[in-house]
């Protein structure tokens, strides 16, 4: 269930501030939820991953195991949602954001979409942060975790977001 919420909390916060549509970046839009057992825009969301170590009593340094943990890691994924104890449904989901000028889905940086990965295929600050994040927790997912991309197109016109988590259907749709 936290994908859902992720994507409640983000159309929320545009039907309040529509302008945020195609003025905001998608990291930001992101942020519009939480919790996130990581997070890899961490220059641009500084304030916000200080937020979240310090409502979780941890050290960021600790957490993505780095002193340059403010650096933006630049791998996949963009984030990875925290598990839910209470909600089992959807824990520690992993988002990709693309984003675009005009029609054509943005390049996946090599990675080919797919409905899940593994954590322990993930680089190593990534795996580091989500096992941090979920032990400090007591909450552990399973390895292999679902994916989701938040793309946006034609950001500077008429804007477009979509989101699909089960790529199969989108790559034999659309060649």
């Amino acid at each position: 269930m936290g994908i859902c919420r992720l994507f409640f909390s983000i159309a929320s916060y545009l039907r309040k501030n529509p302008e945020q549509l195609t003025q905001a970046t998608l990291e930001s839009l992101a942020a519009q939820y939480r919790p996130y057992a990581y997070v890899g825009a961490r220059k641009q969301l500084h304030e916000f991953v200080l937020q979240e170590a310090q409502e979780m009593g941890i050290d960021p340094a600790e957490w993505f195991g780095t002193d340059e943990w403010q650096k933006d890691s630049g791998a996949f994924p963009d984030f990875v949602l925290a598990c839910e104890a209470h909600n089992p449904h959807g824990n520690g989901a992993l988002l990709e954001l693309k984003d675009s000028a005009g029609e054509q889905v943005a390049s996946f940086n090599s990675t080919l979409p797919s409905a899940q990965k593994q954590v322990s295929h993930l680089t190593k600050m990534v795996q580091t942060a989500v096992q941090f994040y979920e032990s400090k927790r007591g909450c552990h997912c399973p390895d292999k975790r679902d994916c989701f991309y938040l793309v946006r197109t034609k950001r500077k016109k008429l804007c477009r977001m979509s989101s699909f988590g089960d790529t199969r259907h989108f790559l034999r749709d659309n060649p």
